[in-house]
């Protein structure tokens, strides 16, 4: 097959589902199949846009088995400037590029934003070939339960949106079963709906040892390492990451180490500062090679989502922690499909979003358990082995996709 794979984040960014893009992409081409990305301006991983990605309207390279062609875009050095700059220029340049391609035999689109979702369909309808969509998180589901949108109008335009995505989709892929309910009631029919559950290399991200290079560089001898890793966005609730920290404060010995980028990471390196806490530390996000060690250099880690967020997404990073072999807290809301994972790996303790107490007294159980923490830092590796595994995970997108061309060449 040929297949175009339209994202606004690819490889060498290192958040969102980067990562897993660029793994898919390898094991499609494995397979014998030609992959072609098209994939939005690098930006979100870096505090300063690579020189590489600055020349040009239009960039090209190989990347992970796959042709990409990134459309570029006018950058400044406001994080929110650039996407809302990305979120107009991306989806434009889409249309414009795919119509210029050569015909592809299906096209793949994995979600956020939605309007991306949208650009697809009108690339799919020019080009006569089939897209199959990829909801990793619910639009507009998510910035309505963030509080982002309450206007009234620009809701029912989204969920408007949301129904022609999905109705024009040769298939709806989604990462989790119950996300299924909220596909059906947008006007997917459940025979183009199929849950694959996103993946994690339990080859690369794998139990080291914490006596790293990384861990001495964030903490003494001694000291307990407390760690989130990821997007410092509006859908994760570090601000009470940093709450629990300053409870915990008159334990000397705890480090809460953040790390990653994000549009909300300069005014949470200011609410610790104001708060006077000397046990918190802010870091870059880490070059790819490196995380296996960052990851590594946990006591514990931290998975803390909005109240609402996880009705409406699943974050990689458990599979990433699952991985590594370290017990995790999570944020997260009761009953909804990453409270499931987490409760059926029994890898972490679970507590309600947004209640700093709660968190910070999940964080001292473990200290003060170890037996515990290891026993679920152990049950989360044994369960990303058994049940996560990319193979299975990448070879069932190719079973979809070739579902999608199957399809329409029945429909002729």
């Amino acid at each position: 097959m040929k297949v175009l794979l339209i994202t606004f984040q690819f490889p060498p960014e290192r958040t969102g589902n980067a990562p897993l893009l660029g793994e898919l992409c390898e094991d499609l081409a494995a397979a014998g199949h030609e992959i072609t990305v098209l994939a939005g301006p690098v930006h979100h991983s870096f505090r300063f846009v690579p020189r590489e990605y600055r020349r040009g309207i239009i960039s090209r390279e190989r990347r992970h088995g796959a042709f990409v062609i990134r459309a570029n875009a006018p950058l400044t050095a406001d994080m929110w400037t650039n996407k809302l700059i990305g979120f107009v220029h991306f989806p434009t340049a889409v249309v414009i590029l795919g119509c210029l391609m050569k015909r592809r035999h299906v096209i793949l689109c994995p979600s956020p934003p939605l309007w991306l979702g949208l650009a697809a369909s009108l690339v799919s309808a020019l080009k006569q070939c089939p897209y199959v969509y990829v909801v990793q998180d619910l639009w507009p589901s998510a910035p309505v339960r963030l509080g982002l949108w309450r206007n009234r109008l620009l809701i029912k335009f989204f969920s408007w949106m949301e129904r022609w995505v999905y109705a024009r989709a040769a298939q709806v892929i989604v990462v989790a079963d119950t996300m299924r309910r909220d596909v059906r009631a947008a006007g997917a029919p459940d025979d183009k709906i199929s849950t694959i559950e996103n993946w994690i290399d339990t080859s690369f991200i794998r139990p080291l040892s914490k006596d790293n290079g990384f861990r001495r560089q964030v903490a003494a001898d001694g000291d307990s390492v407390i760690l989130y890793s990821g997007n410092m966005g509006h859908s994760h609730a570090v601000d009470i990451v940093i709450q629990a920290a300053r409870l915990l404060s008159d334990r000397p010995n705890v480090r809460f180490v953040l790390v990653g980028e994000g549009t909300r990471k300069p005014g949470l390196e200011q609410m610790a500062k104001d708060l006077g806490l000397n046990n918190v530390v802010f870091l870059p996000l880490q070059p790819r090679e490196r995380l296996p060690e960052v990851m590594a250099a946990a006591d514990i880690s931290l998975v803390p989502l909005r109240r609402g967020l996880s009705t409406a997404s699943l974050p990689s990073k458990i599979y990433t922690i699952m991985a590594s072999g370290r017990p995790m807290v999570a944020t997260l809301d009761r009953d909804e499909a990453a409270w499931r994972l987490v409760e059926k790996a029994r890898c972490g303790l679970l507590v309600e979003p947004e209640d700093p107490k709660a968190l910070a007294s999940a964080i001292v159980r473990l200290l003060t358990e170890p037996g515990l923490a290891r026993e679920l830092g152990e049950n989360g590796r044994r369960h990303a082995e058994l049940h996560c595994g990319r193979a299975s995970s990448t070879g069932a997108y190719g079973g979809v996709l070739r579902a999608a061309v199957m399809a329409r060449l029945r429909m002729r």
